[in-house]
Parts: C-alpha cells; structure tokens; sequence
C-alpha cells in the first residue's frame, strides 16, 4: 500500500516541553498577570472615554452617536471572538512565545494608530484587531498557569491569572 500524503499532513509538530526554575515561572506569571490586567483596563478605559462629556471626550471629537459609541464598544468583543476561535489552532501549530510576542506588537501598533486616528472606521478596525490580538493572551494565560504552576498553589494562580 502506498503512502497517503494526506495523511503526514495529519502529523502533530514535535511538542518542546520546555523546564522553568519557581523563579522563571513567577516572572513569566507575572507577566501574564500584568499583561491581564492591561487588556482589561483597555475594555473598560473605552467605555470610560466614550461617556466623558465636554469637549475633551472622544465621542465628542468624532461627532459619535449613541449606536455608534456601542458599536465602538462592542467591536474589541467581536476581534476578541473571533481570535478565540482561531487561537487553539494558532498556539497548537506555532510557538506560545512567538504568538504572544507579535500578538503584543499588534496590540501596540493598533492601539498606537487607534490613538492618532482622525477616522471612524480606522477606529473601529483598530478595536476589532486589538482584540483580535488580545485573544491568543486570553487562551493562552490559564493553559500557561495549569502547566506551569506549583501544585500547591495552582487554583490560586488560575484565580490570579482570570482576575
């Protein structure tokens, strides 16, 4: 029986399991603790922005409606979705550290252009690939902290990694 090409395509990449010290580990958790918190504080920073009244309020600037204003909200929601959606596939084919690296380079640039934008819609593609980008940190952080976490102290680490 010959072989079916179809078939080594179905081959799995050679999984490098890599050894941390506690010392490596408590600073890789950090990072993604801080990392966390920074996508989180990006959700709720928006929506602080987006109900400031005056002149200085972004919605202001823009000229924004209420639907709008929630659709500027909502978007980072739907890149976030459909990042999960593709994540799993991601981490599994390329390496964890790579992803999160250019994940945060994209993350940067996005929210950079985000911030001099001067159009609606180059706002609203920045949110959704912001979130796009944010997505691969929110898989990937409590799959880190099972793998890696000392036993003893592993629901405490899930807990500080999702808060």
């Amino acid at each position: 029986m010959e072989d079916d090409p179809a078939e080594e395509k179905d081959e799995k990449p050679v999984e490098v399991v890599e050894t941390f010290s506690v010392k490596q580990k408590r600073l890789v958790f950090a990072v993604l603790v801080v990392l966390n918190i920074v996508v989180q504080y990006d959700t709720g920073a928006l929506a602080a922005l987006l109900a400031v009244k005056g002149s200085s309020g972004i919605s202001k600037q823009f000229g924004m409606s209420n639907t709008q204003k929630g659709l500027l909200a909502a978007v980072a929601h739907l890149g976030v979705t459909a990042g999960c959606l593709v994540s799993g596939e991601l981490l599994s084919r390329y390496s964890p550290r790579h992803l999160l690296i250019t994940a945060s380079v994209v993350n940067t640039i996005t929210a950079f252009l985000f911030s001099i934008s001067r159009s609606f819609i180059l706002l609203i593609v920045c949110r959704v690939l912001n979130g796009f980008s944010q997505s691969l940190l929110i898989v990937y952080a409590p799959i880190w902290t099972d793998e890696f976490a000392p036993l003893t102290s592993k629901s405490t680490w899930m807990a500080l990694s999702e808060a």
